[in-house]
């Protein structure tokens, strides 16, 4: 039963992609089943990336990769056991420590039950993080998950008498070591915040971060290959900056890898099928186009050079931050999702492949 239910909802889906393209019945259907089934596409991806338009002809489609077979590259590229130097963050900050890559600073690692820093577990971490925070007084700080993904269960704290405030709910250390899930570790960081640049598109404290991928070739000791580079931008203030098929309005915006200028930006039709440009951002009135992004030579530098020291993880999706002082990595991920929102899903692939 449950099979045929998920059979009927994609043929639902599908006619109501028909009824708006105003595309013949048959051909959207066949394009459908092809797409799903051949090209491994979900429904949501179709949608998102305007797949059923008949006004996408067979060349522009074979440019989108599904997000499965995404997987399956990312997978034969690099060996999965490395994964978790990138996916595992506290392991990725630690790392970051060693090869002197700028990261948000670390204050600690806290779990349930305890409490650690950098030298590892030691005794009485719970009271030295406290006398910390007494130093620390009305500092912003993020908590997030050290297994954490697309942004869940990020926290923003700010320090207040030796304890925290969020949202206006004052909470003692304990108290926020007892609202973490059981068995997690999380890591806690100083909140970083926009260069004005940056934050003169949309005026929000969000982060908005750069989505910069790079690749190696396959024997050590080569600079990366900086493949794409994307700026997520925000439609609502919030702690974190996830596009998520763009439905809560974001936006992402291709970079020029050579100049660091805005070249194009995206975000999802209000129809809720395919992607429609932007020139403009509403709330501030900010044009896209030709924008340059600051310290956009640093940027280069650091990822050609800091991501070779991953190897043999080869293909890396990076969060990036433009701060006041220049660019900080939040996160790498060895499985992020394909670059469809700009186009260049296919040739991040065919560009990795060609370095061997």
């Amino acid at each position: 039963m449950q099979r045929w239910a998920r059979i009927r909802t994609f043929v639902q889906q599908v006619e109501q992609a028909r009824q708006h393209y105003h595309a013949p019945r048959l051909a959207t259907h066949l394009r459908a089943l092809q797409l799903h089934h051949r090209a491994k596409f979900l429904m949501d991806e179709m949608y998102t990336w305007g797949l059923l338009d008949p006004a996408l002809d067979a060349a522009a489609l074979q440019r989108y990769v599904s997000k499965r077979r995404f997987l399956r590259f990312q997978a034969r590229l690099s060996p999965k056991s490395h994964a978790v130097l990138v996916e595992d963050k506290e392991v990725f900050y630690r790392f970051c420590e060693v090869i002197d890559m700028p990261v948000p600073p670390t204050v600690a690692f806290m779990s349930r039950e305890a409490v650690w820093f950098a030298q590892g577990h030691e005794a009485g971490t719970v009271e030295r993080l406290r006398a910390q925070l007494l130093l620390l007084e009305g500092s912003e700080l993020i908590i997030k998950p050290a297994d954490g993904v697309y942004g869940i269960g990020i926290r923003a704290l700010q320090v207040q008498g030796g304890g925290f405030v969020e949202q206006g709910r004052s909470l003692s250390l304990h108290a926020l070591m007892q609202e973490l899930p059981a068995r997690t570790r999380h890591v806690l960081q100083h909140r970083l915040v926009n260069h004005p640049v940056v934050e003169a598109l949309t005026g929000f404290r969000t982060l908005q971060t750069v989505r910069v991928v790079t690749a190696l070739p396959p024997l050590p000791g080569a600079r990366a290959e900086l493949l794409s580079a994307a700026l997520r931008v925000s439609a609502q203030d919030s702690v974190t900056n996830n596009f998520h098929y763009g439905s809560g309005g974001n936006i992402r915006v291709r970079i020029d890898l050579e100049t660091g200028r805005i070249v194009s930006a995206l975000r999802r039709a209000s129809s809720g099928f395919g992607m429609e440009s932007v020139d403009r951002i509403d709330a501030t009135g900010c044009v896209l186009p030709g924008l340059q992004l600051p310290f956009w030579p640093q940027m280069k530098d650091l990822m050609e050079v800091k991501a070779a020291c991953f190897h043999p993880i080869r293909l890396v999706g990076w969060d990036v931050a433009i701060t006041p002082t220049g660019p900080v990595v939040l996160e790498g991920n060895f499985w992020f999702d394909p670059g469809n929102a700009t186009a260049q899903a296919r040739d991040c692939i065919e560009r990795c492949t060609a370095l061997g």
